[in-house]
């Protein structure tokens, strides 16, 4: 009897003390998920003590030291657990997550692979899902997604209603930078569990990558609904409505969001950025770098790195370029190309805009940008930066480069897209090409003169004589445009007028039709200074051919700053008939048009 009581003793002893580690298992992940990595790393330590030998909770130990920064620790972690348990997958997958993360792709595959072949089946699921994990949670660079999603897709065979796969699924899809099956994969996540926050969280940050407020509002708010102490999301909410770099930027909504995320983060030098933040977008720059500064010394470390970028930001606001810039690349220089964001290369391509002889640093900036961004609509901007920065350098052949992009991958170009690309082609010289891209603006936008006026003009600089007529189409194709408004584009009204008047009594030698012409011209303005001169042509008393005279050439400077939205084109797009630049990819020097091209000035 005794001995029944002892036995029975100990197997509830053994139930609440394996229940308790359980439960303190979960807690432990649960502080994980919400990015509360210092509690998390309490709890995993506690339990990695109390049980050298539990290699779960190592492998969760191992993802909690590489989210805080500190791989050093967590390849230290990972070698105890090959040491305590080699034969455990969850060892094996540990090794192979810290050396993905270490951009050794096929040490850590063949780990992964040890880590399938030494688990059972039973638990194969839970190793496949791991793996996958790693493969959607490491940069670009060290990402191998679709290896990651064969595994996952292995493990949702077998266990159809684990919303954590779908969401390793769509981090996977993320990396493959398929934004659409990444969505619909946090999507099946959430149809398993509606309260489910971090698949809602998820694609929160799919449409934050796009500056899309709306949506990415929606979701982060489902997120705190589902679990108001989901803290990443709070944070969300309160950068993006307190970034007034951002489409949401709110200031006193922010403040609305900042107490939430305070609550629900660990104290420690999260907690002290969060204020430092606050401070940097309520607009009090001098206690931002205060608590800037303040962090670095107190904390070090990867905190001190990210307050060098901080403090780019800082210097930048206080218009101290100088100083923003050498921040940015101090930053820059010790980080990983892969864990960089496309916005900080296009920051740095803004600072070094304004200091006066780092215009190719900055281009280097924005191509940076351009190829780090997933989104081809927010590559627009650093197509724009580009053609920016060329024309200012007088490069238009290159800026004609880069406008053409903008066409390319804009989903409807709009009327100054196609004047820009044109204006750059003709203040390179290049007025034929210059011609055929405003033909194609005219019949794109056939209510806007400016694509017959450029034509014509472009058209006038290469037949200077007039002898071919070859400006006289669009000429007169612009005339009823800008007759619906004499007043607003009357010099525009006279330049073709008078270029018809000159080309009918000059090369045509029809007076009648000339007459005309002068006729419109004087109901006009009577006083327009050219009419004694044309009079003078007309009746034969100056000579029959008066020279032409070229038109001006247009700014080089268009109106509005490049790649910035306009209304969208109803029109579907077309090609030019003749289009002087072939689409291309990205390159660190754009190839200039064909040779021929070019036709020089007469």
């Amino acid at each position: 009897m005794k001995k029944k009581l002892m036995f029975g003793l100990f197997v509830i002893t053994g139930f609440f003390v394996t229940g308790s580690y359980a439960q303190n298992l979960e807690n432990a992940k649960k502080m994980y998920f919400y990015e509360r990595y210092k509690s998390a790393k309490t709890e995993l330590e506690s339990l990695v003590a109390a049980d050298p030998k539990n290699a779960e909770a190592q492998y969760w130990l191992v993802l909690t030291n590489l989210m805080q920064g500190d791989n050093a620790n967590a390849r230290k972690v990972a070698n105890n657990a090959m040491s305590a348990t080699a034969n455990s997958g969850y060892a094996n997958v540990a090794m192979g997550h810290v050396e993905l993360t270490e951009g050794k792709k096929q040490e850590a595959k063949s780990k992964f692979e040890t880590a399938i072949s030494v688990t059972d089946k039973k638990m194969l699921p839970a190793i496949w899902n791991a793996i996958g994990r790693a493969q959607g949670s490491v940069g670009l660079s060290q990402s191998d997604p679709d290896y990651g999603i064969e595994k996952l897709k292995l493990a949702l065979a077998k266990d159809p209603k684990n919303a954590d796969i779908y969401i390793n699924l769509g981090d996977c899809y993320r990396r493959k930078l398929d934004g659409g099956n990444a969505v619909t994969n946090y999507t099946d996540a959430i149809a398993l569990n509606t309260h489910n926050a971090r698949a809602n969280y998820r694609i929160g940050q799919v449409y934050k990558t796009q500056d899309n407020c709306t949506s990415l509002t929606k979701y982060f708010t489902a997120a705190t609904a589902a679990d108001p102490n989901y803290m990443p999301a709070w944070r969300e909410l309160y950068e993006s409505y307190a970034n007034n770099e951002s489409i949401c930027f709110n200031i006193a909504t922010a403040r609305n969001y900042l107490d939430k995320f305070i609550a629900t983060s660990d104290p420690g030098a999260d907690a002290d950025k969060i204020k430092m933040t606050f401070c940097y977008y309520s607009g009090d720059l001098n206690c931002a770098l205060t608590e800037a500064n303040s962090i670095s010394s107190k904390y070090g470390g990867k905190d001190a790195q990210e307050m060098v970028m901080w403090k780019g930001y800082i210097y930048d606001k206080l218009n101290d370029s100088l100083n923003a810039f050498n921040s940015f690349e101090s930053y820059l220089s010790k980080k990983d190309t892969s864990e960089v964001e496309a916005r900080i290369y296009k920051k740095v391509g803004d600072v070094a805009m304004k200091i006066p002889g780092k215009e190719k640093i900055a281009m280097g900036y924005y191509e940076k940008f351009i190829n780090k961004s997933p989104d081809p609509l927010i590559k627009l901007a650093g197509y724009g930066k580009l053609a920016e920065i060329s024309e200012k350098m007088k490069d238009y052949r290159t800026a004609a480069i880069w406008y053409k992009q903008i066409i390319d991958n804009r989903p409807e170009p709009t009327s100054a897209d196609y004047y820009r690309y044109g204006v750059a082609y003709y203040n390179a010289g290049d007025h034929l090409g210059a011609a055929d891209i405003f033909k194609t603006y005219a019949e794109k936008f056939p209510t806007d003169y400016r694509g017959n006026l450029w034509a014509a003009r472009s058209y006038a600089v290469i037949d200077s004589t007039m002898e071919k007529g070859m400006a006289v189409a669009n000429y007169e194709k612009l005339i009823p445009i800008v007759e619906l408004d004499a007043v607003k584009y009357k010099g525009q009204l006279m330049e073709a007028l008078s270029y018809l008047f000159i080309y009918n009594v000059g090369v045509k030698r029809d007076k009648a039709i000339a007459k005309t012409y002068l006729d419109k011209i004087k109901s006009i303005d009577a006083a327009y200074p050219k009419i004694p001169e044309f009079e003078t042509y007309l009746s034969g008393t100056k000579g029959s051919s008066p020279a032409p005279k070229t038109p001006p050439p247009p700014a080089t400077k268009p109106p509005a700053k490049p790649g910035t939205p306009n209304p969208p084109v109803k029109t579907p797009v077309k090609t030019p008939v003749k289009t002087p630049v072939k689409p291309g990819t990205v390159a660190k020097t754009p190839v200039p048009p064909a040779k021929g091209t070019v036709v020089k000035k007469n």
